[in-house]
């Protein structure tokens, strides 16, 4: 489960900062919503369903202790 205010990478997009969770009827079921918004310079916002994040490959951003030194 993704955490609002948490930043992610979105496969082919690029980073996002996570929003609120958006829920909808669509078709006449209730969806929810995860709402993303593009880090980078072309800005916008995306709506990724909640079920689908996993298929889809969001992963949380490295921190700079994950991120293994260069010996030189």
């Amino acid at each position: 489960m993704l955490t609002s205010g948490n930043k992610v990478i979105y496969p082919s997009q690029g980073p996002c900062l996570i929003g609120p969770v958006i829920n909808k009827v669509i078709d006449g079921w209730p969806v929810s919503f995860y709402q993303l918004a593009l880090l980078g310079d072309s800005g916008g916002e995306l709506f990724v369903p909640a079920d689908k994040v996993q298929t889809i490959g969001i992963r949380p951003l490295l921190n700079r202790t994950d991120i293994p030194s260069r010996a030189d």
